[in-house]
């Protein structure tokens, strides 16, 4: 019961139950007009109507507060496996406008988050000598090398990206983001950066071709 308390406490301080406060308000000027205007049996009459109409806005007002707090607390979650992802995590919508741009995409990029978040991203994107890179990822039929490893249409597609200035080597999964109903509404970029084992890579195979001859 203490904990039920607690927790009612909580759910009454968040923005999602601000209408029931609203009503108690307006409530409580209803009432003092009832009592200076009507008779006892009228304003315990209307007291009954709007005490059952309180409770159903509050009980409304703390389920949405319950789901709201969910959601936070999914969403806290998340940024949290994002933070500690060491490949980047890039979100966009569908007109190609960066939502999220995770910590290690920022390593990656060179880039800060706060740089590309809310911006929309374009093919000219790529003659910006900050974005340039990441455009290409993005748009990557404009990128210097690619190899894809999956077939075309089908996701989560998958591509190596070669570039020459800066020297890097990125693996680039992509997968849709759906609705309830199955729309897409966006796409998730996961990047990983694989310049140093392809370069160990390359460096093997030179050796092992020099020390034959």
């Amino acid at each position: 019961m203490k904990e039920a308390f607690k927790n009612l406490k909580k759910y009454l301080k968040l923005p999602e139950v601000g209408v029931f406060w609203l009503f108690v308000i307006s409530a409580a000027a209803v009432l003092v007009i009832d009592i200076l205007f009507l008779d006892r049996t009228w304003a315990l009459v209307n007291l009954g109507i709007i005490l059952a109409f309180g409770a159903a806005i509050l009980a409304i007002s703390i389920k949405g507060a319950r789901a709201s707090v969910k959601l936070r607390l999914e969403k806290t979650r998340l940024d949290n496996i994002i933070a500690s992802m060491t490949d980047g995590v890039i979100i966009y919508d569908q007109d190609f406008k960066v939502l999220l741009f995770s910590g290690a995409a920022e390593s990656i990029f060179d880039l800060k988050a706060s740089e590309v978040v809310g911006q929309k991203l374009t093919p000219a994107s790529v003659s910006n000598p900050k974005l340039g890179v990441l455009a290409k990822t993005v748009f990557q039929s404009l990128a210097p090398v690619v190899v894809r490893q999956s077939p075309e249409g089908v996701y989560p597609q998958i591509a190596d990206i070669s570039f020459e200035e800066p020297h890097q080597e990125l693996r680039v999964i992509t997968d849709r983001i759906m609705d309830e109903d199955k729309e897409v509404i966006g796409f998730l970029k996961i990047v990983h950066d694989r310049t140093r084992s392809v370069d160990l890579l390359k460096s093997k195979s030179d050796f092992i071709t020099i020390a034959a001859h």
